[in-house]
């Protein structure tokens, strides 16, 4: 039975394995089902149970962070809607080295987490995309946010929208539903999926307004 504790076992003894072990996460789905929780319509919340702040520690030691953007396409532009830093996801997987560097060590078992929910997700309504547009992680600060938005847009016409949340925050930094009134937690190892058309507008609420010291850190996606 795979589990995202068997791929971080992996990516330390057989890199190789790992990698193949990730290209199965939907064919896992049939021996180790994914249960989720559907808050409100659509919307899926999946603890993933894996280690975070293993891929936090990963990127915060490349340095690479720069200020997020809105819009989709080649329109993205810095503004006031947003207020977080962002770093691009990319690990090859088609990589012939026999060893991992450490973001893609720490990055693999989160992925592989996230790919398993996707999949579980599309198994459930039948849906089909033709094409993922990468993964970004956010680091939102003290009092970082990014406010009312959809994630479907004329430039940008998405069907599916992907959070998951890399370390737990418990002072405010929730991902709000307006139309709804329900707000998800920014718990570690939590993935939430759900539409990315207007009635499930969302918001990513300030984080850390009593405690200046609280961080952010956050993975998304979207899917076509």
């Amino acid at each position: 039975m795979s589990s995202t504790h068997d791929m971080s076992d992996l990516v330390n003894t057989d890199p190789r394995a790992a990698l193949n072990l990730f290209r199965k996460a939907r064919e896992s789905l049939e021996e180790d089902p994914f249960p989720y929780e559907e808050p409100i319509p659509f919307v899926h919340l999946y603890h993933g149970g894996f280690d975070g702040q293993a891929l936090i520690d990963a990127f915060e030691a490349t340095g690479e962070w720069r200020q997020a953007m809105t819009g989709g396409g080649d329109k993205g532009r810095v503004g006031e809607h947003r207020d977080s830093r962002t770093i691009s996801l990319n690990i090859p997987l088609n990589q012939k080295s026999d060893t991992l560097s450490d973001v893609q060590k720490a990055g693999l078992p989160v992925l592989y987490a996230a790919e398993r929910a996707v999949w579980d997700y599309r198994e459930t309504y039948d849906l089909h995309l033709d094409e993922q547009q990468g993964w970004i992680i956010n680091k939102y600060g003290h009092g970082g946010n990014y406010l009312p938005h959809t994630d479907h847009g004329p430039s940008s016409p998405r069907l599916l929208s992907a959070v998951v949340y890399l370390n737990t925050i418990s002072d405010e930094g929730k991902t709000f539903f307006l139309e709804w009134d329900w707000r998800a937690s920014c718990v570690e190892g939590d993935i939430l999926l759900f539409p990315s058309s207007y009635p499930w507008k969302h918001e990513a609420e300030p984080v850390g307004l009593n405690d200046p010291t609280q961080v952010k850190y956050s993975m998304v996606t979207w899917f076509v």
